[in-house]
């Protein structure tokens, strides 16, 4: 059973913690629509007038090995000792995305340039293609950057152009090289007509209109526009700050390259030239070795093909001097034999000529890029050729390295690489050297054996077989490079690059990245709700005098008997004068509960107080008494705060003699009570002011005073002194049966209520009950307070109806007081009224439940 009533217990909590977290909604209903419809408009506003960035993508295939041309790229690269092993992954997005290569692209495509479009507030940026003029720059001539230039569009013919900068730098935007190291100021207006030139020793360039905007003119006139020509190291940093690189999936070699801008046209434009201007650039340093190769076997060809005329002009004119068309037989063989020599030797000494050559390129340490010629002859070595294939892929991520990379740790462990593998070559190379060198000693002792038989022939035929060997010789090396020339260039033909263009650029979705309007929206309503939410807890923290029936029950245990309404009435007797009224009705409610909390007693004495003056103890004492005496009941109002004596005022009797005077010893009881002028309603003014009241108020006398009261009326109503001021009220409510505790809306100090426990507790004080004076339901913090013909059993655990209705407003309307059989009676308002209360019957009931918990 405990438990379930800790369950029930919380849940009520939470639905008491609920209705007034709705309560406090609906009473500051129109501050939270203004703040929220004030947020969904600044909102609007922010999202008018932002600037909006979109996603674009681009993708690069790095390797495609479906496609055959890895086949005849592997027999390239065998015949001319070409690595074709790729670079890494990573190493091409740190290509893509270099500052080096990035500044190229632009340069060469003027991305530095930045238009921008006027409007009403604000101004955008725009591409190129979507200004009605062409900007045609003299990269001849020194431009400024920095500079925004403005442009009026005055009408199909003329334009007016301004600037006014105060940081512009020459710049040669043929090379992206400054000028001018420092900024200067640069101020300029003019009047042109498209296509004029427009020069200066800053700046030199022509507007021309574009055709297709002709037509549109009227749309053109009155707009305008500007440019800017921006730093290209500024343009470059921006452009590296958007740019995004990497693989779209873990294990594959497709690079998707992303850029978020606010341009989208013109940076569409700047993706596909910078995937374009990569795959041109991985082409030609593809094609770089095979250049290389056909240049060297042009400068062979160059000097072989004279050494080729020369003998064969030498041969024709011995032929016909001496007369000699052929050689005889055995001359003829000995010929052969000594061609055969010659071509060895010849392989040989190219080939010693082209490792020596390659032995001095790479023992100079300065050559650590640029492209090693390949090999012609030694197709034969595996070795050499494995060694000079990653000497070669070395070399070029070396080269990548430093043009691409500030990691100086990074490049220091490729330069260790290239260097290790630059020595075992020229180790390998060396001994090659010494072999081939010792090969063509012995072919030289063959050919002048060879050579010493021919000494033996006749003059005619031994100088005849010396011309042509000499010509046969050199028509060997001049067809070999001929063909290896042929193959290069048939192999340069062919040549392509494993990497394509698989995605161009593309807009990823037409939605913006940021900002996002539902996001924006959303928040600005969060902030709309948040805003006048804080600002009612910081109220509520800061307030100091008691608001809401929440402030008075969350500081004490004792409980709230009623709220009563703000007194509209000149005089301080409404249930007497203005029975029919609101505040009428309240005090019935509070008499109904009186009689609930006294019920097994014929006759009660009833004291009221409060934390200090001013807060309505008397007005409720006088009240309280006169709906006593309404329904019937004998009541007696006694005046016990000595200090301050004010009753007598509100019922015109003299205060020279009062309950003072009685528990001094000189009046007796009958002699201090007065009439009020009202039925069944007697008074004991306070009497003139003692010196001694507390000590008067704890005499046997005053106990004898409130016996005879008890004997002699239904009902005695004390008003006592305010606690927080004297003692004299602790006396008294010792020797009452219910005690009153008065707080007032905004002015009770709620430091008060706080203590009021630990007073009672430390006065023995058990039967206290707290009334809230002077309650306006729209300035309560929580936004709700209760109806005042309803009855609650406080603390007892059910509720008291005492048939005075439900709910009843403080607001003005027409009505009518109803009396019933029993002598009770309710208030019924117009139509209108009655309506609106029946709608509020389900709330008050569950007030009263979390009431009674």
């Amino acid at each position: 059973m405990s438990e379930n009533k800790t369950e029930n217990l919380k849940d009520n909590q939470g639905l008491a913690f609920l209705l007034r977290t709705l309560g406090i909604v609906v009473k500051n209903k129109f501050l939270y629509a203004i703040c929220i419809l004030l947020a969904l408009i600044l909102a609007h506003l922010y999202l008018r007038y932002s600037i909006y960035y979109y996603d674009i993508s681009s993708q690069i295939l790095i390797e495609d090995k479906s496609k055959g041309s890895d086949i005849l790229e592997s027999a390239v690269f065998e015949t001319f000792q070409i690595s074709g092993t790729n670079k890494s992954l990573n190493n091409e997005i740190a290509r893509i995305t270099s500052y080096n290569f990035v500044r190229k692209v632009i340069l060469e495509n003027q991305f530095y340039i930045k238009f921008q479009s006027y409007g009403r507030i604000k101004k955008s940026e725009i591409a190129r293609e979507e200004v009605p003029f062409e900007l045609v720059l003299d990269l001849n001539h020194p431009q400024v950057a920095g500079a925004e230039f403005k442009i009026e569009v005055i009408d199909s013919n003329y334009y007016e152009l301004s600037t006014d900068s105060k940081k512009g730098r020459l710049f040669d935007f043929s090379s992206g090289m400054p000028l001018d190291e420092k900024p200067f100021s640069l101020a300029y207006k003019g009047k042109f007509l498209f296509g004029d030139l427009v020069e200066t020793p800053h700046f030199k360039f022509r507007l021309m209109l574009r055709p297709s905007k002709n037509n549109g003119n009227e749309i053109i006139r009155g707009r305008s526009f500007s440019f800017v020509l921006q730093d290209p190291e500024a343009a470059t940093t921006a452009y590296l700050s958007k740019i995004n690189a990497s693989p779209t999936l873990k294990e594959s070699s497709i690079i998707q390259i992303k850029l978020r801008t606010p341009s989208v046209k013109k940076d569409l434009a700047f993706l596909d030239s910078l995937t374009t201007a990569y795959l041109r650039e991985s082409l030609k340093e593809k094609n770089q070795s095979v250049l290389n190769t056909i240049k060297f076997i042009d400068n062979q060809l160059s000097f072989v093909s004279d050494s080729l005329y020369a003998f064969e002009n030498k041969l024709e004119n011995f032929k016909s001097q001496k007369k000699i068309f052929d050689l005889n037989f055995q001359a003829g063989q000995l010929l052969n034999t000594i061609k055969e020599q010659d071509a060895r030797i010849m392989q040989t000494q190219m080939a010693i000529k082209e490792l020596e050559d390659l032995k001095n390129y790479l023992s100079d340490e300065k050559n650590t890029s640029g492209y090693v010629t390949p090999s012609l002859s030694f197709n034969n070595d595996p070795y050499l050729n494995k060694l000079l294939s990653e000497f070669v892929v070395a070399q070029n991520e070396l080269k990548s390295k430093i043009e691409f990379t500030k990691d100086n740790n990074l490049i220091e462990r490729y330069r260790l690489r290239f260097t290790s593998l630059r020595d075992e070559i020229v180790q390998n190379i060396s001994f090659k050297l010494k072999n081939e060198n010792e090969n063509l000693r012995i072919l030289r002792s063959k050919l002048a054996d060879l050579e010493s038989k021919v000494a033996a022939l006749p003059y005619n035929q031994r100088e005849l077989i010396n011309i042509q060997r000499k010509y046969s010789v050199n028509e060997n090396v001049f067809n070999y490079l001929l063909q290896k020339k042929a193959e290069a260039q048939l192999i340069l033909a062919s040549n392509v690059i494993n990497k394509k263009i698989i995605e161009t650029a593309r807009l990823k979705s037409t939605s913006p990245v940021k900002p996002k309007a539902t996001f924006i929206y959303l928040f600005s309503s969060l902030l709309g709700i948040t805003i006048p939410s804080l600002f009612l807890f910081i109220k509520s923290s800061i307030r100091t005098r008691v608001n809401s029936r929440q402030d008075i029950t969350q500081r004490t245990k004792f409980p709230i008997i009623n709220l009563l309404p703000h007194n509209h009435y000149d005089t301080n007797l409404p249930v007497l004068h203005h029975p029919k009224s609101m505040v009428s009705e309240s005090f019935r409610a509070v008499r109904a509960n009186l009689k609930f909390l006294t019920s097994g007693k014929e006759k009660a004495i009833i004291a009221t107080t409060s934390s200090i003056s001013g807060e309505g103890k008397t007005y409720i004492s006088i009240n309280l008494a006169g709906v006593f005496s309404l329904s019937g009941l004998k009541v007696l109002l006694v005046g016990a705060d000595l200090r301050k004596p004010r009753i007598y005022a509100d019922f015109n009797l003299d205060n020279s003699v009062g309950l003072s005077s009685y528990l001094s010893g000189q009046k007796t009881f009958d002699e201090v009570v007065f009439p009020s002028g009202y039925e069944n309603f007697d008074v004991v003014v306070s009497g003139p002011i003692p010196p001694n009241p507390a000590e008067l108020l704890e005499t046997p006398a005053f106990e004898n005073f409130l016996k005879t009261a008890r004997e002699r009326y239904d009902y005695v109503i004390v008003d006592c002194a305010p606690l927080g001021l004297v003692s004299d009220a602790f006396t008294i409510m010792k020797k009452t049966d219910i005690n009153l505790y008065v707080t007032r809306q905004d002015y009770t100090p709620l430091a008060m209520i706080s203590h009021l426990d630990e007073m009672m507790r430390n006065a023995g004080i058990e039967k206290l009950y707290i009334l809230l004076n002077d309650y306006n339901a729209r300035k309560d913090t929580y936004g709700y307070g209760y109806g005042y013909g309803y009855g609650y059993g406080y603390g007892y655990g059910y509720g008291y109806g005492y048939g005075y209705g439900y709910g009843y407003g403080y607001g003005s309307g027409s009505g009518y007081y109803k009396e019933n059989e029993s002598g009770g009676g309710y208030y019924v308002e117009d139509e209108k009224k009655m309506r609106k209360k029946k709608k509020n019957i389900m709330r008050k009931f569950l007030r009263t439940k979390t009431f009674r918990n």
